[in-house]
């Protein structure tokens, strides 16, 4: 059992090795890095003694400078992504109604708006047909107290 166990582990060790990435290409990458150095910072690592202390020194901070900037833009770049991530997260979801649902919604608008329009012009021949008859009610009224 034990035994089985352990070949499982060397399986599993084998393919997570196999689909790893090939190793990194070490020159290609200080060339990249020291490719954004500033003009002046390169000039110096060229005028540099080659086989001094310090030359090697300086050529090493400037491709962990470089190394640092890197994972820095990275980490900018993921902020930056999440950040935007989360505003359309949290942004109000919009409401698309069809266009039928928008149609009924305006003709209810305009049966609505006739429907008041009608009401108030019925309330108010109901009130000249109160304040008609009430005139002529006080002019019967005068002139029957005109005969008296």
């Amino acid at each position: 059992m034990q035994e089985a166990h352990t070949q499982a582990l060397l399986a599993a060790r084998t393919e997570a090795q196999a689909k790893q990435a090939p190793p990194p290409n070490m020159l290609l990458d200080c060339a990249v890095l020291l490719s954004n150095l500033p003009e002046a910072d390169l000039a110096a690592l060229r005028a540099a003694d080659k086989g001094a202390a310090p030359a090697k020194l300086a050529f090493f901070r400037a491709v962990r400078a470089q190394q640092f900037l890197a994972r820095q833009r990275g980490v900018v770049e993921q902020h930056a992504r999440w950040v935007e991530d989360e505003l359309t997260r949290l942004a109000p979801k919009r409401k698309i109604t069809p266009k039928n649902v928008r149609d009924q919604f305006y003709d209810r608008l305009l049966n609505d708006a006739q429907r008041r329009t009608s009401a108030r012009e019925r309330a108010l021949n109901e009130k000249d047909a109160k304040e008609e008859a009430a005139l002529k009610m006080s002019a019967l009224l005068a002139k029957q107290g005109k005969r008296h």
